[in-house]
């Protein structure tokens, strides 16, 4: 959305940027703040400490959002490594199997080894989930034989270790992709509302410090101050105004006696399908 302020003396024009450009809103608010903060309690806008608020819990959800990255990613190396590790562990499961039931394959089922009926092999596993069914399986047969009838190669521990990992990396990774998603939402929401504080006390600044005499001081507090568009003939102004949906802009004119008159609507951009 952008405010254009039409007085007839006054070239600017100030514009506010769209809820979408979430970074952007974000460094303003911080602009925003310190330059309220060399200015005493009395002469800050209504919005200020609001504004404070907001721009404390975004930074706060930056940061879990990172950190649930940081996670995430952590996470997911380490899940490729167990996976290039797994078959290299089966392949030795698979060994000590079918070695000890070479007559009987069948056998091998009980470790959770899956048998092809007409050629009698015992298969491995090929892809991640059946991997992990299988090492499941496999700990838990083995856990219920005595330990010295138990199979030395690999080590029970060892698989216990593996399949364990698998289950506390795959987790982490869960656990860091909600927490994305979770800081994503709320830095949204959090993002929208500052931008309109921000758009609210540009209004006040505007109307009480400047006198509705826009100025590139507003720049101080973060706004989008630029040099208004040269007026378009009707003919030129209809299809634009048409293809925005006349929805696009707040035009603020002032007459020669002081009076304001505030026309069009706000924007109602939609953050939709930014996600």
């Amino acid at each position: 959305m952008s405010i254009r302020h039409s007085e007839a003396e006054s070239p600017y024009q100030i514009n506010f940027l769209r809820d979408s450009q979430r970074e952007e809103i974000f460094a303003q608010g911080q602009i925003f703040i310190a330059q309220e903060q060399t200015r005493p309690l009395n002469e800050q806008t209504p919005l200020t400490p609001r504004i404070i608020t907001l721009v404390e819990k975004l930074q706060t959800a930056y940061n879990t959002q990172a950190e649930a990255e940081r996670q995430r990613t952590i996470a997911s190396e380490n899940l490729k490594q167990l996976y290039k590790k797994a078959p290299i562990i089966i392949t030795k499961m698979w060994k000590s199997v079918t070695g000890k039931y070479a007559d009987n394959p069948s056998e091998a089922t009980r470790w959770g080894f899956k048998m092809k009926q007409r050629t009698r092999n015992v298969l491995r596993p090929q892809n991640a989930d059946d991997r992990f069914a299988l090492l499941n399986a496999y700990i838990a047969k083995e856990e219920s034989q005595p330990e010295e009838e138990r199979f030395r190669v690999p080590q029970l521990a060892e698989v216990i270790e593996l399949r364990d990992r698998v289950v506390a990396n795959t987790q982490a990774y869960q656990q860091g992709q909600n927490q994305q998603e979770n800081s994503f939402e709320a830095i949204k929401k959090l993002t929208k509302d500052l931008s309109n504080c921000l758009q609210g006390s540009a209004i006040h600044l505007l109307g009480v410090e400047f006198k509705f005499d826009l100025s590139t001081q507003m720049q101080n507090w973060g706004y989008d101050i630029t040099l208004k568009r040269k007026p378009s003939t009707k003919k030129e102004t209809e299809p634009e105004a048409e293809a925005n949906g006349d929805d696009s802009a707040v035009d603020v004119d002032a007459s020669a006696n002081g009076a304001v008159d505030i026309d069009g609507v706000v924007d109602g951009d939609s953050d939709e399908g930014d996600a």
